[in-house]
């Protein structure tokens, strides 16, 4: 029984991670705002980095999500109805975007629309400085960057489209031929509009509107990518995170307070009905699931032009990560190695590349070796909870474990800034609060891991320890640790992964600051002017070092990763 105790310790532990700098926080911008939080939310577009950033988000979430599932429904059709040589390979490429750290994306996108040496530049498209038929686009008057926005899209779709194709692809590929051969002799299924309406639409239903509630949740709430792609926007994310600095303090900054107490509000509002959303899409998946699963060999070869499509796709998955190596080793067109030498230079008196890796190995070592025991208490107090039968509270324990989800980084950040380190004035300078943060980002992903793990394992495993005479302890070192190795090591990689590319947080609480980590570096460097040729590569070289770094965590995660596991992306 003291095991369990301790399981509840570290569940208690891993919700309050969350629950307190947010209430905290809430209550000091609330004390020192002078506005109500009704009126705070009515005049949040007052400030000039609030202004319009709600319809902005709004509007670039929902129309980035409609764009990657036009783009990624056909690549995942493609997958999953066609015989495909490596198809874990393939696969494997065209979700890995998903795992890259945000900045890294930004400086890759950056790479591809750059106007003097980018790939898109020698094909006459100028997405950056907006000259030729982009300029002619702008000029029309239709948005007033019209470049800047393109760039932003493409690098959502680029980003998210692993989502689509990991969530539709299983469906698709495990509906027997069969089954539609059968429909075709059906009046409801001998015209393709027909088939579309009573077959592929509800069987498709469930992954498509959480493919583009998931999608919606990212965009709605990015910041880095619109903060080097589209910096003349805002959303509302990047708007909590540049006034957060001024926001709490009492006698100073009321006006701040108030935006971010009113953008908090309808951000978590926002976010939270998209979660519940996802929740009740979620829930009801288990009615259209085929009764039949097929393997990708039981399918047809493909055509060439299907090949085509396909590699062109491939390509575009891995062209902006090819950039970012390459430009790591380009001065002014020439090829060089100054800039993975400039890494130890600390620009302008600012922090170096090698001091952000230092910083970023360190926090993410630290938050694997406190996030990875609150994850298993957390996970097992949850099994144990269902197997006892006490679902419902199983239940209520689960959602509070993945409040996280519904929140965004720079809220997170802001929580721990206004409501820890405001009102316990000595942690300024404590290195635990990003820690903190990224326990919290991090943990409820590693939860459904093990979690996901732990509802496979055969009971009887442990019972036969028992009835052997092993004590509850002996039982847990011998029997389920060892036959939960692979979710452990899943685990421990997206803690890893997660805490190295964090920026929001990070961004928040440690910019300016001599302990920024490694993602803030780069961004503070690709943001800065390029006086010094050196700064822009050793920006990319910090940022293949990052990607590759992700990489190797990625392909943990798949090695790792069992087939049936669904509780690993």
């Amino acid at each position: 029984m003291r095991i369990n105790y301790w399981y509840s310790l570290a569940t208690i532990i891993q919700c309050s991670l969350l629950i307190i700098p947010l209430s905290l926080g809430l209550m000091k911008i609330v004390n020192v705002a002078d506005e109500s939080i009704f009126e705070a939310i009515l005049n949040f577009d007052e400030h000039p980095f609030t202004q319009d950033a709600l319809l902005f988000s709004l509007g670039i979430g929902i129309s980035s999500a409609c764009l990657t599932l036009v783009v990624g429904l056909p690549i995942a059709w493609i997958l999953a109805r066609y015989k495909w040589p490596k198809i874990k390979l393939i696969r494997a490429v065209l979700t890995m975007p998903f795992v890259m750290p945000s900045i890294v994306v930004a400086v890759g996108f950056l790479s591809l629309i750059d106007p003097d040496n980018g790939p898109l530049a020698y094909i006459g498209i100028d997405l950056r400085r907006e000259t030729g038929i982009i300029g002619t686009v702008r000029d029309l008057g239709i948005y007033e960057h019209p470049g800047h926005l393109i760039a932003l899209l493409i690098a959502h779709i680029w980003f998210n489209l692993a989502l689509v194709i990991r969530l539709s692809e299983p469906s698709l590929r495990d509906l027997d031929s069969d089954r539609i051969d059968q429909l075709r002799v059906l009046p409801g299924g001998r015209s393709r509009i027909g088939r579309l309406r009573n077959l592929w639409w509800p069987l498709l239903r469930p992954a498509i509107g959480a493919s583009f509630l998931l999608t919606f949740v990212q965009c709605f709430s990015s910041f880095v990518l619109v903060r080097q792609l589209m910096p003349e926007s805002f959303t509302i994310e990047r708007s909590l995170a540049e006034l957060g600095g001024a926001a709490g303090i009492s006698g100073y900054g009321a006006p701040d307070s108030s935006m971010v107490l009113g953008g908090s509000i309808l951000q978590l509002s926002v976010m939270i009905f998209a979660m519940l959303s996802l929740s009740l899409t979620q829930s009801r998946q288990r009615t259209v699931e085929p009764m039949t699963r097929m393997n990708n060999h039981d399918h047809k070869s493909p055509n060439s032009f299907v090949i085509l499509i396909l590699g062109l796709f491939i390509i575009f998955s891995v062209l902006p990560l090819i950039l970012v190596i390459l430009g790591s080793f380009q001065i002014q067109e020439s090829w060089s190695l100054a800039g993975w030498e400039a890494m130890e230079e600390r620009f302008q008196g600012g922090t170096s590349i090698f001091d952000g890796i230092q910083t970023s190995i360190f926090y993410s070592l630290i938050a694997v070796l406190l996030g990875l025991p609150l994850s298993w208490g957390a996970a097992s107090t949850i099994d144990n909870l269902e197997r006892s039968g006490k679902e419902k509270t199983a239940v209520v324990v689960d959602t509070m474990t993945l409040l996280p989800l519904g929140v965004s980084a720079a809220i997170v950040g802001l929580g721990l800034l206004v409501g820890v380190q405001k009102t316990i004035p000595t942690l300024f300078a404590s290195s635990w609060l990003p820690v903190w943060g990224h326990l919290v980002i991090a943990t409820p992903f590693s939860i459904r891991v093990i979690l996901s793990g732990m509802r496979r394992l055969d009971p009887g495993y442990m019972e036969t320890g028992a009835t052997l005479g092993l004590k509850k302890r002996d039982r847990i070192l011998r029997i389920q640790l060892p036959l939960l190795r692979g979710s452990i090591v899943v685990a421990s990689a997206l803690i890893i992964a997660i805490s190295l590319g964090e920026f929001g947080a990070s961004w928040v609480l440690l910019r300016g600051t001599e302990s920024m980590t490694l993602p803030l570096v780069i961004d503070a460097q690709m943001t800065r002017p390029s006086f010094d040729p050196t700064i822009r590569p050793s920006a990319l070289a910090g940022s293949t070092v990052l990607m590759i770094v992700t990489l190797v965590l990625f392909l943990t995660v798949e090695r790792w990763r069992d087939e049936g596991d669904d509780g690993g992306f």
